[in-house]
């Protein structure tokens, strides 16, 4: 048999692992059954546990002395981005036998039906060791475009939604005012301001867009130093007297294709980060807008109360002077009307218990003055230490920021 693969799969529920990579279904003494059963080499378990991704060819012989290599292993684990792909591989060939064995890990089972399909469409090739590796190469360049594909249809649906672009239409700048008014009624698509609420669905949407393409541009990175890994260990393994009567020609194509097309998403990704960036900083403008828009309300409204306040205080300022001008009167009134006058005589005269209003009015208002000072008194203090307080929290958050 000129191949053998064992693969894990990896299912839509759950992690993918916890501990490491074989914890929940397979566990270490069936791991080191396997990596004997297919010669496995023995970083294959580091490499499935990294998420930055690596590459990694050998090649040993079992006699000293030796001129050729016997066995061949390579091992490549894919950066882990879960939209894309969290492939890892592990190859071991040995050139005695002419047969492959090969550990995959992590892809899905639609992948793996598919990647059957494609090797059995390639009988001549089975028993390359490149074949696995360069179709999982171009399946991951397949998932990458489809995963780019979608982010830019996701941000052309919130350019529309937010009204910056509109399919099918260019605006184009006019000093033609006939032009200009003609526009006006379309004017209304793009929205001059944009509720609070909304505005931050819009920022954590674009945010979540601008990392699924940080993490795809270092996937689409690693993809191109992965293609001239690819086709740099072909072209050694071409010098090996049991593979250079194969033609590899097909593999070596399809990965400088796909290297091509990993090099042609670089600009698309700066292209969609650009709107974004774009995107982000009008949505900004336009949070700005809004708020200037509020300020501007709420000036009114106190602009409008400070007048109402203002004729408030003239009625009052009238009432208090009609008061003071009725006052002296109103106190002649009331104090010649009390008992403590007689009238009916002659002359008029204090009765003997005028004292008494002067004993009770005067302790009274004295009791009403002091009450009031003391009051005052303790306010200021309040708002002293209100003040205090306030400069002390302002401090110690500076400092411990």
């Amino acid at each position: 048999m000129p191949l053998r693969v064992a693969c894990y799969i990896r299912t839509k529920t759950g992690p993918l692992y916890t501990t490491g990579p074989f914890s929940k279904n397979i566990s270490d003494d069936a791991w080191y059954l396997l990596r004997e059963s297919f010669h496995l080499h023995r970083f294959t378990r580091h490499a499935l546990l990294e998420n930055n991704g690596n590459m990694a060819r050998y090649s040993s012989s079992n006699e000293r002395g030796a001129t050729a290599p016997h066995d061949f292993d390579i091992v490549i684990k894919v950066p882990v981005c879960r939209s894309v792909s969290t492939d890892g591989l592990s190859v071991h060939y040995n050139s005695a036998t002419g047969e492959s064995r090969a550990l995959l890990h992590g892809i899905t089972p639609s992948q793996w039906d598919t990647l059957v399909k494609d090797l059995k469409s390639q009988p001549e090739l089975l028993s390359h060791p490149m074949l696995i590796p360069t179709n999982l190469y171009e399946k991951q360049l397949a998932a990458m475009e489809g995963f780019r594909s979608e982010i830019d249809v996701n941000i052309l649906a919130t350019e529309i939604e937010v009204g910056v672009f509109r399919p099918g239409r260019l605006e184009k700048a006019s000093t033609s005012a006939h032009a200009h008014r003609r526009r006006t009624p379309h004017s209304s698509d793009t929205p001059s301001t944009i509720p609070a609420a909304r505005s931050q669905v819009f920022l954590k949407r674009l945010h979540s867009y601008q990392f699924a393409l940080a993490t795809l541009s270092h996937v689409c990175r690693f993809s191109i130093k992965h293609g001239d890994f690819l086709l740099d260990t072909i072209q050694e393994l071409a010098e090996w007297p049991h593979l250079a009567s194969m033609n590899a020609e097909d593999l070596t194509h399809g990965i400088v294709y796909h290297k091509t097309l990993a090099d042609g998403m670089i600009s698309q990704i700066q292209a969609l980060k650009d709107r974004l960036a774009s995107e982000t900083s009008l949505m900004f403008s336009l949070i700005s807008q809004e708020d200037a828009r509020i300020s501007r309300a709420l000036a009114e409204d106190s602009a409008t109360i400070a007048m109402a306040a203002k004729r408030d205080s003239s009625a009052m300022k009238t009432i208090a002077v009609l008061t003071t001008v009725f006052l002296p009167a109103t106190f002649v009134a009331t104090l010649f009307s009390m008992p403590s006058f007689d009238w009916d005589g002659s002359s008029p005269r204090v009765t003997a218990s005028f004292w008494v209003y002067w004993a009770v009015a005067v302790p009274l208002t004295i009791l009403v003055l002091v009450s009031w000072r003391i009051w005052w008194s303790l306010e200021a203090r309040r708002e002293r230490m209100d003040a205090i307080a306030s400069k002390e929290r302002y401090s110690s958050k500076h400092l411990a920021g």
